[in-house]
C-alpha cells in the first residue's frame, strides 16, 4: 500500500492563520508510493483527490481568515492610535477620580464605623427591650394583669409601675397628658374623655370658674373705675343696675359676685387711688369741690409735657389759666378753674410727638390740653370769685413770680369772668363803666371819637370807636391829670357840691333856653338878674372870690370851673371803677376770649335779621306764624339737626315781641 497523507490538524494541532511556512511544507509533501508499498495494498486515487480538495478548501478558508485578521489588525492599530491621543485627558480625569475615590473611601470608613456603633447600640437596645419586656411580664403576673385587650387595666398597670419607680401622682398625670398630646389622633379625644370620666363634672366646674374668672379680669375694678371717672354721666348707681342684669330672676342675687364688681369694691379702689394720687399731687376733696395744690400740679404738668426744662433754662414758656362754668342740671352749675397748655413746644407724653403738630396750631381747642385744678359745684357770681377763687389766682401769680425768667402766664376768659377777675366793668345796663379794659362811659359807648387813632388811620377808616386800654401806664397818666386838676382848682377837694344847681354840657339839650344852664341867654332884665345871682351862689358855694369880677368874667370863670369839675368827675369815676388794688390779675394779662366774642356777635346778627323780617309781618298774623314755623324748621333740620333727627330750638317770640336770641357756644 502506498503511504497515506498525514494532515497536520489530524493530531489536534491547529495551525495558526499566520503560519504560512507550515502550510507550504505540508502542501509540497508527496507520498512515496514505492517506498511505502508493502506489496498487498492497492492505490486509492479517489480518496487522495478528495483529500486534496478538502485541503484546498481549508487552505482557501485559512487565507480568508488571514485576510480578515489583517483587517482587524489594522482596525486595532487605529483604535490604539486614538487611545494614545486621548491618554492625556484620561490621565487628568483619572487623577481626579483617584482623589474622589480616596475621599469616598475615607467616608466609607467613617460610615462603617458609625454603622458598627449603631449596630452595637441596636444590639444593646434589643437586649434592654427583652429584659424590660421580661420584667414587665413578671410584674403583670405578680399584679394579676393578664388581659392586654383592656386599656383601663393596662393603664392602671402602667400607673403602678410608674408609682413603684418613684414618680409622683402629679408627674404621672402630666406625663400621660403630655404623651397623649404628642399625637394629633389622640389629642382630639382628650377633652371628651376627661369630661366623660368620673371627674368630668368637677373639671367642668373648674373650667367654668376659670373662664368666669378670665371674664372678670376683663371687667377689672380699676378699668370700670377709669371709665366711670371719664364719663360724668355714669354713676355707681347706674353700674349696680347693669350688675342686676346678670342674675335677673335668680334668688339671693344681691349677694352673688358677678362679672362686674360691686359698688363697695369700686369705692375701696377709688379710695386707694385717691390716697396714691395724694402722695405726689396733693388735693383737698369736699362735698362741693376738689382743689389741687397749684404749685405741685403745675410743676407736674410742665414736666410731663416737656416744658419744665425750658422754664429752668429761662426760655420763656407760655401758659394759660382760665375760669369757666357750665350748667350740669336745672339750677345746678359747676365752675372750673385750671390751666391750659398753649406753648407750641409741648410734647405729648403718650406718643412723644408735638402736642400741637408741626404747625403749632393743630387741635388748639381740644379739651385734652385743659387741666382743671379747682372744681366747684356752686353758682357763678362775683361773691364766689371773691371768696373761693382769690387763692387760685394768688397762688398762680406767686408761682409765676418765682419763675418769672422762664414762665409767662396769660388769663383768657369771657367778658363776664374777666370783669369779676379784674374787678372792673360789668353789664352796660348796670355799670357806668361797663368795659373792664377801657374807661368809656356807657353813654359814650356808641359815640365816635373826635380824632382817629393810629389803627383807624392805617386802615383808612373815617370813624373811630377805639379807646385806650387802662393799663398801668395809662392809669398813672390819669392819676397825674387828676392831681394837676386839684392843684389848679383846689375847690375840687370838696367835690361834689350837693347844693349846686347849675348845669353844663351839650348832651342834655339846648342850654341857651334853660335858666339853670351856664350857657343860658337871658332875654329880659329879670332873667339876667336871676341868672347872675345863680352864678354868684355857685361861685360862693365853691369858695371863689368874685367881687372884683364883672358879670361876664364871673360867668366865664364858673364855666371853666364846671368843665374842670366834669373832667375831675370823669377821672374820679374811672379810677374808682378801675382800681387795681383788688384785682386778682393784671389787666394786660386778661385776654378776652375771641370765641365768646364771635358767639355773641353771631347772636346779635341773627337777632337783627329776625327783627328786620318781623318788621314786614307785623300786620299779617298768618304770614307771621308761617314765617316762625319756617324759621324753626330750617334751624332744627338744617342748622342744628337733620330731617330724621331735628333739634328742639324755638323761635323766641312772645307777646308780640322778639325775646333774647341765645345759643350755646358750639351752636353759635
Amino acid at each position: 500500500m502506498g503511504r497515506r497523507f498525514q494532515c497536520p490538524w489530524s493530531e489536534g494541532k491547529k495551525a495558526s492563520s499566520n503560519d504560512d511556512s507550515s502550510i507550504v511544507v505540508n502542501k509540497k509533501k508527496r507520498p512515496a508510493s514505492k517506498d511505502n508499498n508493502d506489496g498487498n495494498a492497492t492505490p486509492a486515487p479517489k480518496k487522495r483527490r478528495s483529500s486534496i480538495l478538502q485541503l484546498q478548501k481549508k487552505l482557501s478558508s485559512t487565507e480568508q481568515k488571514l485576510s480578515d485578521s489583517n483587517g482587524e489588525k489594522i482596525q486595532w492599530k487605529a483604535r490604539y492610535n486614538d487611545l494614545l491621543t486621548d491618554s492625556a485627558a484620561s490621565e487628568v480625569k483619572a487623577d481626579r477620580l483617584e482623589a474622589r475615590l480616596k475621599e469616598l473611601e475615607s467616608e466609607v470608613i467613617t460610615v462603617k464605623a458609625k454603622l458598627a456603633a449603631a449596630e452595637e447600640q441596636v444590639i444593646k437596645a434589643n437586649s434592654s427591650e427583652r429584659r424590660l419586656y421580661k420584667k414587665l411580664s413578671n410584674l403583670e403576673k405578680l399584679n394579676g394583669v393578664h388581659d392586654d385587650s383592656d386599656p383601663i387595666n393596662s393603664s392602671l398597670s402602667l400607673v403602678k409601675i410608674m408609682t413603684s419607680n418613684g414618680f409622683s401622682d402629679e408627674d404621672i398625670v402630666k406625663g400621660f397628658l403630655a404623651g397623649l398630646c404628642e399625637k394629633k389622633k389622640t389629642r382630639q379625644h382628650i377633652a371628651e374623655a376627661i369630661l366623660d370620666s368620673t371627674v368630668g363634672s368637677e373639671v367642668s366646674k373648674f373650667m367654668e370658674s376659670r373662664f368666669y374668672k378670665t371674664i372678670q379680669e376683663k371687667f377689672a375694678p380699676w378699668k370700670c373705675l377709669l371709665h366711670l371717672d371719664l364719663e360724668a354721666c355714669v354713676s355707681f348707681r347706674a353700674l349696680n343696675i347693669i350688675r342686676k342684669i346678670e342674675f335677673y330672676g335668680e334668688e339671693k342675687s344681691k349677694y352673688r359676685r358677678g362679672i362686674i364688681n360691686e359698688r363697695t369694691k369700686l369705692s375701696r379702689i377709688a379710695k386707694e387711688l385717691e390716697t396714691y394720687g395724694n402722695e405726689f399731687l396733693p388735693y383737698e376733696l369736699t362735698k362741693t369741690c376738689v382743689k389741687f395744690d397749684i404749685e405741685k400740679a403745675t410743676t407736674f404738668l410742665l414736666k410731663k409735657f416737656g416744658l419744665w426744662d425750658f422754664v429752668m433754662s429761662d426760655d420763656k414758656v407760655l401758659l394759660a389759666a382760665t375760669v369757666d362754668g357750665g350748667q350740669l342740671a336745672w339750677k345746678l352749675t359747676q365752675i372750673s378753674a385750671g390751666i391750659k397748655l398753649v406753648d407750641p413746644r409741648s410734647i405729648n407724653p403718650r406718643t412723644g410727638e408735638l402736642l400741637f403738630g408741626e404747625t403749632g396750631v393743630d387741635n388748639v381747642q381740644s379739651s385734652t390740653h385743659c387741666f382743671p385744678l379747682y372744681v366747684y359745684i356752686a353758682k357763678d357770681n362775683k361773691d364766689f370769685y371773691d371768696t373761693h377763687l382769690t387763692s387760685f389766682f394768688s397762688k398762680l401769680n406767686k408761682f409765676e413770680d418765682d419763675h418769672s425768667s422762664g414762665l409767662q402766664l396769660a388769663y383768657p376768659a369771657d367778658m363776664c369772668s374777666q370783669c369779676k377777675t379784674v374787678r372792673q366793668g360789668g353789664a352796660m345796663k348796670l355799670s357806668t363803666y361797663g368795659c373792664y379794659c377801657c374807661g368809656v362811659h356807657k353813654n359814650d359807648l356808641a359815640k365816635a371819637n373826635s380824632e382817629l387813632c393810629a389803627d383807624c388811620i392805617r386802615l383808612g377808616r373815617t370813624q373811630c370807636y377805639h379807646h385806650d386800654v387802662l393799663v398801668e401806664d395809662v392809669m398813672l397818666q390819669l392819676h397825674e391829670e387828676k392831681a394837676d386838676l386839684i392843684r389848679e382848682f383846689p375847690h375840687l377837694h370838696h367835690y361834689p357840691f350837693k347844693k349846686s344847681r347849675i348845669k353844663v354840657g351839650s348832651s342834655i339839650g339846648d342850654g341857651s333856653a334853660d335858666p339853670r344852664h351856664i350857657e343860658f341867654e337871658p332875654r329880659t332884665v329879670q332873667q339876667r338878674i336871676q341868672h347872675n345871682n345863680l352864678i354868684q351862689e355857685e361861685l360862693r358855694l365853691r369858695g371863689i372870690p368874685f367881687d372884683a369880677l364883672s358879670p361876664h368874667e364871673r360867668r366865664l370863670m364858673l364855666h371853666e370851673l364846671l368843665i374842670s369839675e366834669w373832667r375831675y368827675s370823669l377821672l374820679k369815676g374811672v379810677m374808682e371803677a378801675k382800681t387795681k388794688e383788688d384785682a386778682m390779675i393784671l389787666l394786660e394779662k386778661a385776654v378776652p376770649c375771641i370765641l365768646h366774642l364771635e358767639n355773641r356777635v353771631s347772636e346779635c346778627l341773627i337777632r337783627m335779621l329776625l327783627l328786620k323780617a318781623l318788621s314786614y309781618l307785623e300786620d299779617d298774623n298768618h304770614a307771621l306764624n308761617h314765617y316762625i314755623l319756617q324759621v324753626e324748621k330750617y334751624m332744627n333740620e338744617s342748622i342744628f339737626g337733620e330731617p330724621d333727627a331735628p333739634s328742639g330750638w324755638k323761635f323766641p317770640y312772645e307777646e308780640n315781641k322778639l325775646g333774647d336770641v341765645k345759643f350755646s357756644n358750639w351752636r353759635a
